[in-house]
């Protein structure tokens, strides 16, 4: 063959491969080890209902629950994995939740953290609704759950790398249900009133104080209402009560002081979104201090009363005391051969209190008195003796005390 002839046919040949068009691409199986987790990473993706005028309304905050995604695919045969997105919903409402495209890679594993939106949740609108209708309560939080739940799904194409190979695959993986949580709530609480208030009681070495607190509701009976107590130094405490048939929310709480205190106190609340305070009010009481007696003395006075051995005794015990006037001031009045009477006592303006009792006799007495103040810092008098003998009367009527002696 001549050199002009196989130049030719070479050059014919080329032509007829370059002429030759491009075969289709081909679907293969070129993806494996597909899967898609979802996970909640708190609760549940939730719907509130709230109960309003005889309906269950949607509320409409956004939900705030976040679910973890994962997805995992490796190529096959030559294919890279080049795509992926990643939807929920059902036939009639799908949402896309991410997307991406245009790379090219051997093997993909990617964590997501997806914050659930309201759209997400439409195809559950209409069960949630009817669950409440079903199994709400006006009064209660009524907690169910709609299974089987959302569904995520995610799907991968690859493609092969070489622009004259147009060889295709594209495969999907769905995760794990997760049940929607709906919350079914009361009618949302408005408080119309507070009032705060403080009584006292006080008593030497012991105060008390009353605090009252009562909301005026738009509730009836076993409805939740938080609040909060301050003081105005800045202590603070949380409270839980419930409304009573009469829509009224009553809070007690009692003190016990040992000293005098001067504090402001006031309530919040901040039921159905709106805050409702009470004014500061003062908790001041100046708290006497304990019942002291400084000194206490034990005196007799007789004296002859006209028949035949007749006489009188004047027993008077002194105490000398810590307190103001009108205090109530409690001893014991003893009697040595076992005898005792409680006694209590009011003090006068100079912190004095007195104790006066009158003996009768007809006939001979020896006995032994002691008075004992035995609150706190206890004083006794020494054992002051008792002695009526028969005799004539003095010329003042009264007889000369005996003699102390030690019995």
């Amino acid at each position: 063959m001549s050199k002009i002839l196989k130049t030719t046919l070479l050059a014919l040949s080329a032509a007829a491969i370059l002429a030759s068009p491009v075969q289709a691409g081909n679907y293969m199986d070129g993806l494996k080890d597909l899967s898609i987790t979802a996970t909640p990473a708190g609760d549940l993706p939730t719907l509130t209902f709230q109960y309003d005028s005889g309906v269950w309304k949607l509320g409409k905050a956004e939900p705030k629950q976040t679910i973890n995604l994962r997805i995992k695919a490796k190529r096959r045969r030559g294919l890279l994995i080049n795509k992926y997105h990643i939807k929920t919903g059902n036939k009639e409402h799908r949402v896309v939740i991410t997307q991406a495209k245009n790379f090219k890679l051997k093997k993909l594993d990617k964590s997501f953290k997806h914050k659930v939106r309201a759209k997400e949740l439409i195809p559950f609108i209409s069960h949630g609704r009817k669950t409440c209708e079903q199994e709400g309560h006006p009064n209660k939080i009524i907690k169910r759950k709609i299974k089987p739940g959302m569904l995520y799904w995610v799907r991968f194409d690859a493609s092969h790398p070489s622009p004259l190979n147009s060889n295709y695959s594209f495969e999907s993986a769905q995760a794990k249900r997760i049940p929607v949580q709906v919350i079914c709530e009361p009618a949302l609480m408005k408080v119309g009133d507070v009032n705060l208030t403080i009584k006292y009681d006080k008593k030497p070495g012991e105060c008390k104080a009353h605090l009252k607190a009562a909301f005026k509701t738009n509730m009836k009976k076993g409805r939740d209402l938080n609040f909060w107590l301050y003081r105005k130094d800045g202590n603070k405490q949380k409270v839980a009560i419930k409304t009573g048939a009469d829509g009224k929310a009553v809070f007690n709480k009692h003190y016990t002081f040992k000293k005098s205190v001067d504090r402001q106190y006031m309530v919040a609340t901040f039921a159905g979104g709106k805050s409702i305070t009470s004014k500061w009010t003062p908790m001041k009481i100046d708290c006497p201090p304990a019942m002291a007696v400084k000194k206490v003395t034990l005196k007799m006075k007789y004296k002859t009363l006209p028949g035949k051995c007749k006489t009188q005794v004047l027993l008077r015990a002194s105490f000398q005391t810590n307190q103001k006037s009108n205090q109530d001031l409690n001893f014991w009045l003893y009697r040595k051969d076992g005898n005792k009477q409680q006694v209590t006592i009011k003090t006068r303006k100079d912190g004095f209190a007195y104790f006066d009792k009158s003996y009768t006799f007809n006939k001979p007495v020896d006995r032994q008195y002691m008075a004992a103040f035995v609150a706190g810092k206890a004083k006794t008098t020494p054992w002051k003796r008792m002695k009526v003998k028969c005799s004539a009367a003095s010329s003042n009527g009264f007889q000369a005390a005996p003699k102390p002696h030690n019995n």
